[in-house]
């Protein structure tokens, strides 16, 4: 599904390493963990929970691949990110009690969140974001939350930043993130 040499890309020509494992946390810092992304031994990992559904494997893949992505683009493009959301909506903590306000469930015409985990941090919001695309290409359809006009603008710019920040994307005629946003 992704273009050909954009894990490599992102990876500075590393070898990614996927390892696929049962329960990552029982307890602990964040109150659930389904995957992670981080360096070891100087490969980028991804490491995602292998217990639940193929369907939701695939989502936690995609959001995951988004945060290994998030290391190759450049800081402008990030900084320009949290221009999209209202100032002060991230939580910037994993702990902190949410607000469900400009959340899709709660507002679906003036949101800017897909999800409350997407105001946690500006890397999850665009990780949420990920894992939505591709389930709108898995689904065959959009998913519902980017009937939003603010999240469909995050959602448009995502797409900008990613042909703009990998030379494997810039000239791919269909990328599957793209698919249902533009029909």
């Amino acid at each position: 599904l992704l273009p050909e040499g954009m894990i490599r890309e992102a990876g500075e020509g590393q070898e990614l390493w996927l390892y696929i494992s049962d329960a990552i946390l029982e307890d602990g810092e964040v109150s659930s963990a389904d995957g992670f992304c981080s360096t070891l031994y100087g490969h980028p990992l991804i490491v995602v929970e292998g217990i639940g559904s193929e369907r939701y494997f695939s989502e936690v893949l995609a959001h995951e691949c988004m945060h290994f992505f998030d290391n190759h683009i450049a800081a402008q493009w990030l900084e320009d990110w949290d221009r999209l959301s209202p100032e002060g909506s991230f939580a910037m903590s994993y702990q902190a009690q949410i607000s469900m306000e400009d959340v899709y469930y709660e507002d679906p015409a003036g949101a800017y969140f897909l999800e409350s985990y997407s105001k946690t941090f500006p890397t999850e919001d665009r990780a949420v974001m990920a894992q939505k695309l591709y389930a709108s290409y898995r689904d065959g359809k959009l998913y519902e939350g980017f009937s939003s006009p603010k999240i469909r603008e995050k959602a448009d710019y995502l797409c900008r930043m990613l042909r703009a920040n990998f030379t494997s994307c810039q000239n791919a005629e269909e990328l599957y993130w793209e698919k249902y946003l533009t029909e």
